[in-house]
């Protein structure tokens, strides 16, 4: 699973972020991806919303003023 995108809903001021994983086919490349998360996070969940993103979080919750 990989984090795939985060978008900034100026508006709500909140952070939504989705997963991704790799679906492989039988020669073992990668055929599509699959949604595996999908979140949208408020500026009270910041901990969570940093936590989840495994270390990339941060730039994030800064750029939305949190």
């Amino acid at each position: 699973m990989r984090l795939a995108f985060v978008t900034h809903d100026i508006k709500t001021n909140t952070l939504e972020a989705l997963w991704l994983e790799n679906v492989i086919d039988a020669d073992g490349e990668i055929e599509s991806f699959k949604i595996v998360k999908r979140r949208n996070y408020s500026a009270e969940q910041k901990a969570e919303f940093e936590a989840d993103c495994d270390g990339l979080g941060e730039k994030y919750t800064t750029m939305a003023g949190w």
